[in-house]
């Protein structure tokens, strides 16, 4: 993964990747962005900024990260003024947000709620966090809602799955979190982002039936038919005795000429031979 994020939020999105057992980098500049998503080959990259920090680099990375089958999510604050960068995330503008918004369990979509974190009832921003532009709505029409606010999409899933676009700012909601449970709203945001991208199904990567880890579910270091290579093997979901979601990893440190080993991936993925495994 690949974060280029406002500073003041950087540490609480990043956590998301580290919950969910992903690696990642960071960039500080959109041609730093550019320069290491086309060198590292991301499978997501997440893209923010209530602020400055945005200029066409940052759309066409956004788009050749895209056009080579990542994926991308964005939370930015002037959607409105770049009409190409609507038409790169698959979204259409419908309206400016002048105060931070608060999301409800009760507008959202109940399975990306509950992706792997459960949310906040109210997910709320922290009071007196605003800025002169809060983001935008999107128009309801070739994109499928993830939250609503004020009757009209906020969060939207688009580019048949591979984008989220955030109308609201991360920044906004840093320092919360309302449920109390030791995890920021924000971060918890962006972990239910990132599996609702995976298609995780939810759940921790390692206990898939609901219980502890059995010798059965997980086979580590399996050497590969070509090489020294090794994979590691996992069962994500189960009907019955049925694996219905296997997945695979390079394990950490078998594959960092690319900065991509580590994260668990839907076994499919390694049939392709246009996909990205070292």
């Amino acid at each position: 993964m690949l974060f280029y994020v406002y500073s003041s939020e950087e540490s609480e999105v990043t956590a998301a990747a580290t919950e969910l057992g992903m690696t990642y980098d960071t960039a500080s500049s959109s041609s730093e962005f550019a320069s290491k998503t086309a060198s590292m080959m991301p499978d997501i990259v997440v893209f923010s900024t209530p602020s400055g920090g945005y200029d066409d680099t940052v759309r066409t990375t956004l788009q050749s990260q895209l056009d080579s089958g990542g994926s991308v999510i964005t939370s930015f604050w002037y959607y409105q003024g770049y009409p190409e960068l609507q038409a790169t995330l698959g979204v259409s503008v419908s309206g400016s947000i002048d105060a931070p918004p608060t999301l409800s369990e009760s507008d959202a979509d109940s399975i990306f709620w509950n992706a792997y974190e459960t949310l906040p009832g109210a997910f709320a921003p922290a009071a007196g966090d605003s800025w002169g532009d809060n983001g935008d709505k999107w128009v309801d029409s070739g994109i499928e809602t993830l939250a609503r606010f004020e009757g009209e999409p906020i969060i939207a899933l688009s580019n048949d799955g591979s984008t989220i676009a955030n109308g609201l700012l991360f920044d906004d909601f840093v320092g919360m979190d309302s449920d109390g449970d030791g995890t920021p709203d924000l971060t918890e945001l962006v972990t239910n982002e990132l599996s609702t991208l995976c298609d995780s199904g939810g759940g921790d990567p390692g206990d898939f039936d609901g219980g502890p880890d059995e010798p059965s579910d997980i086979a580590l270091g399996v050497p590969a038919e070509i090489g020294d290579a090794v994979l590691d093997f996992q069962c994500a979901e189960w009907d019955g005795s049925l694996c219905t979601k296997p997945q695979a990893r390079i394990p950490v440190g078998e594959c960092d000429i690319h900065e991509a080993s580590g994260a668990w991936l839907d076994a499919v993925y390694y049939n392709s031979p246009e996909e990205r495994i070292c």
